[in-house]
């Protein structure tokens, strides 16, 4: 308790209930509780950051509702803030993710614990990126596809189809005919090139199918990243 002056703890919401009694008893006024629960806090040592939406390591004994116990036991002493500033998502989106989590993500009664949904706000500068076309865009599977019979091939194979066909749309043609985008630093809209562009993957697997579509399409492209240095693009 003498050593640190001030305790900060941060991705409060992956902590275990050891270490919420190590951070707690050493925030303590003298050496008095026999419970963390019952620690009377010292004035402004304790300061924690956390979001119980991202709780996710109960496996290393991370419990939602020891830190929801922990919240309010700082806020009996303290103060509590929500940030709620998104700085990177566009209205259109934002006021979609709340519209559909506030109803998914509610408070139950008599089971697991569940953090109340707490609205995000976009940032006032932040605009959409063109105004007549939707910030997210859904590609549907081709007619045929049938998930109950496709394999993770086939299916890997019409996904990467789709992608091509849909960036071949957003670049064909001359600036006139060409999907548009807001440019930061020219403070307009321009037409979109394929340096705008990049396809995320969570993995690799079946990368082949992606490059394939890409090329039947003459869609200049660049493997980045990879574990495996034989496998990359330009070593091939």
């Amino acid at each position: 308790q003498k050593i640190f002056r001030y305790i900060l703890v941060d991705e409060f919401q992956d902590t275990d209930p050891l270490q919420v009694e190590v951070v707690f008893f050493l925030a303590e006024k003298g050496a008095q509780a026999n419970r963390w629960e019952e620690v009377d806090l010292q004035p402004g040592k304790l300061f924690l950051v956390g979001d119980p939406k991202q709780s996710i390591y109960r496996f290393r004994r991370a419990d939602i509702e020891t830190y929801e116990k922990a919240r309010e036991r700082l806020i009996s002493k303290g103060t509590g803030v929500n940030i709620v500033q998104n700085f990177r998502t566009v209205p259109s989106i934002l006021s979609w993710v709340n519209r559909v989590f506030s109803g998914l993500i509610q408070p139950s009664e008599g089971g697991t614990f569940q953090p109340a949904y707490v609205p995000l706000v976009p940032h006032p500068e932040r605009k959409e990126v063109i105004e007549d076309r939707p910030a997210v865009l859904l590609l549907a599977p081709p007619s045929d596809f049938d998930i109950r019979e496709a394999s993770a091939a086939k299916a890997r194979e019409d996904e990467a189809q789709s992608v091509a066909a849909l960036i071949e749309e957003m670049t064909a043609g001359g600036p006139e005919k060409r999907w548009m985008l807001h440019d930061k630093k020219e403070g307009r809209p321009r037409p979109v090139s394929y340096r705008d562009m990049a396809i995320l993957f969570p993995a690799l697997t079946g990368i082949d199918a992606y490059e394939e579509a890409l090329k039947e399409r003459g869609i200049p492209y660049r493997l980045e990243g990879g574990k495996e240095f034989y496998m990359r693009q330009e070593v091939r």
